[in-house]
């Protein structure tokens, strides 16, 4: 059996646009946010709670939320298809619908939601179609009391823009239960506003200076409108303006210069006081305007640490002060801002480490799991380690060009890790080591031609390099105590796997340059010795393994036979035997990974795209027996790592579909005296 734990989540969430929070009776901040799925995330009165709403999604598309009496949320957004979907919670569970299917060539871009006071929805939404050129649609969709819904188009243009978003609001009338709607939206640089006061929707223009963002639409006490948007004609910075209409007529103000692209909120309190929360300059920045003695913005930095104040939300609590999520680039932090009444506090949601790319798994003396790993949305080279039954990671380096690779990983004998990896800022490579020493991690660049790094250390924890150049040939560094010493092993091989035996013997896999045959080298009396595994075979990576009495023997896929192979060395040579025949087509399967457990017994790891399905192999006494470890969603799930711990049990690191993953093999230490007797 396997147990799973996550590591480090990965949602790949995305800008949800400016609709995406709510409040409930007890002030709890609710989000929808989006990305490989539809989440709805709460705070509960005692922590952060998260749940999948819809697992057909994985889009990022913009959400909006409202909550009902009864505190539950419903929740407008866009599935992968393009379709507005509409969700709504009940006692029993996530109830979802279709409001509209745009059909082919054609998609919703743009959604927000509001709540009648009967608690019926109705959203507005901009649709497109692709015919002769794309074509927008400004709608609205009301639901009706027998459940179906009524969709009407506020106005047509070629102009629109998909990418700014829709805001939806109400006016009250002049009897108890009477509101009309409003939608504000964008069209080319011209901000507008579309009404239906008088039985048919009436659109108006408010600006023509740009419009950079989703138009926010807020309502005061007096039924005067607010509109607030970002303009300007720069591709990078803008003018935060505002908008009232009183008396008929639209009045503007420039609330702040040099806002960023992302993250405009607005809100309204009960004394009639608008703020607006946006990015500025790499910060969260509040700007509200107070209208007594004189109306006035004042502008305040909010959190200028890590890139904040991207995908601003903002809604009042119940007292009227700014309740502020937004989302911190550089250390992948959704983060509440409030004000407590004397001073600003910052809490963190949760972490998310979107795209993240390969791992590699080791173990310390100890038996507990170290894993270093590749995050992609935040480029950096990330390790992680599990303390006290919990997880911790932390940034070792971080380049858009750096790249980390199976065995990457080593632990020495003080349970210290040591790391290699790549940069490839220039079309040469680099090949950089890093360790943890007492003040934190040191870098150092090893090789400034190189790619594909393996790492093993000997029995003086010296490490030991294995790479390949740029131009191919095959190379090993080793430090000998006092410098790098580096061989060549061939003139073209490609993904070497090192490792060292218990004399210190280094015995290496690659594959060959060009004609892709999986080879074998070692160390024989001082020099290199290189044979062929397989010379029929074709494949891109080989994976090694030392049995107890330090015999090596590989895994790999051969795309020629559409099969994944185990061999291993024997008196007579390499012997071949067929793990398994994939499902897929040979260009669906990566990289597998091979370990012994503790009685000599072959396990394999692999990943296949065309099952989705994370693979474990074992050789039992009748043959080869394959099971899957996980088929949930796993299309992120390449270049798996695996390794034995202490007491035989094996361990694999892998992306899952929400993140990286650990899993544990359970049960085996248990049967295994009696395997031996």
């Amino acid at each position: 059996a396997w147990t799973q734990e996550a590591i480090v989540a990965d949602r790949n969430l995305q800008d949800p646009g400016p609709h995406y929070l709510a409040r409930d009776a007890d002030d709890h901040l609710h989000l929808a946010l989006t990305g490989r799925a539809l989440y709805h995330v709460w705070w509960d009165g005692a922590g952060w709670q998260e749940e999948i709403v819809d697992q057909d999604f994985d889009s990022g598309s913009p959400t909006a939320i409202a909550l009902d009496i009864s505190g539950y949320p419903h929740i407008a957004y866009i599935n992968f298809a393009g379709k507005l979907k509409y969700a709504y919670k009940t006692a029993g569970g996530w109830m979802i619908e279709t409001v509209f299917n745009p059909g082919v060539a054609a998609g919703v871009s743009s959604v927000d939601l509001k709540l009648t006071f009967t608690g019926l929805p109705e959203i507005a939404f901009i649709d497109y179609y692709d015919f002769m050129g794309r074509h927008y649609r400004v709608r609205h969709a009301k639901k009706l009391s027998d459940g179906s819904w009524n969709i009407e188009t506020i106005t047509a243009s070629d102009n629109l823009d998909t990418q700014t978003g829709i805001s939806l609001g109400y006016t009250s009338g002049a009897f108890w239960g009477q509101f009309y709607p409003h939608v504000v939206y964008c069209e080319g640089d011209k901000v507008k506003h579309a009404d239906r006061t008088s039985g048919a929707w009436q659109t108006e223009q408010i600006a023509n200076e740009g419009c950079n963002s989703t138009p926010l639409l807020a309502t005061d006490s007096q039924n005067r409108l607010h509109v607030g948007f970002n303009a300007g004609s720069s591709l990078t910075t803008f003018n935060v303006r505002h908008a009232v209409k009183d008396n008929g007529a639209w009045t503007l103000e420039t609330v702040d210069s040099g806002a960023d692209l992302y993250g405009l909120a607005m809100v309204r309190n009960a004394s009639d006081e608008i703020s607006f929360s946006y990015k500025k300059s790499g910060a969260l920045v509040l700007a509200q305007k107070t209208l007594f003695p004189v109306p006035l913005w004042l502008v305040t930095t909010l959190d200028d640490q890590a890139d904040a104040g991207n995908y601003a939300g903002m809604i009042t609590d119940s007292n009227g002060n700014p309740l502020i999520v937004h989302f911190r680039a550089e250390d992948r932090k959704w983060n509440v801002v409030s004000w407590n009444g004397s001073e600003w506090i910052h809490q963190t949601i949760f972490e998310d480490w979107s795209l993240l790319k390969e791992s590699s798994l080791a173990f310390d003396g100890g038996g507990a799991p170290h894993i270093a790993f590749r995050s992609y949305a935040y480029p950096a080279i990330q390790y992680a380690r599990k303390v006290n039954g919990a997880w911790e990671h932390e940034i070792v380096d971080t380049g858009s060009y750096l790249y980390l690779w199976e065995r990457a990983l080593a632990i020495d004998s003080q349970g210290n890790p040591h790391l290699v990896y790549d940069n490839r800022a220039d079309s040469d490579g680099e090949i950089i080591y890093a360790w943890r020493g007492p003040s934190g991690w040191v870098t150092e660049t090893v090789q400034t031609s190189g790619e594909y790094p393996s790492l093993a250390l000997d029995s003086q924890d010296r490490p030991w390099i294995a790479f390949n150049e740029e131009s191919g040939p095959l190379k090993v560094l080793h430090w000998n105590g006092t410098t790098w010493a580096s061989e060549t092993i061939t003139s073209y091989g490609l993904y070497p796997k090192l490792l060292l035996d218990s004399d210190d013997v280094p015995h290496l896999t690659y594959a060959m340059f060009v004609q892709a045959v999986p080879r074998y080298a070692t160390k024989v009396g001082g020099t290199w010795v290189s044979q062929d595994i397989d010379p029929t075979a074709e494949t891109i990576c080989v994976s090694l393994a030392l049995n107890s009495a330090g015999q090596p023997a590989v895994a790999y896929f051969d795309f020629a036979a559409n099969q994944h192979v185990y061999a291993f060395l024997g008196s007579g040579g390499w012997n071949r035997e067929t793990v398994y025949s994939t499902l897929g087509a040979p260009a669906d399967v990566e990289c597998s990974v091979l370990a012994f457990d503790r009685v000599d017994r072959p396990h394999i790891i692999f990943f296949e795209y065309g099952t989705q399905a994370l693979y474990h192999a074992f050789k039992s006494d009748t043959g080869w027996l394959v099971e899957v470890i996980n088929d949930e969603g796993m299309s992120y799930a390449d270049f798996p790592s695996a390794a034995m711990d202490g007491r035989g049990r094996l361990g694999v690191s892998s992306l899952g579909w929400d993140g990286l993953q650990y899993y544990a093999q359970i049960g085996y230490d248990i049967f295994l005296p009696l395997l031996i007797r």
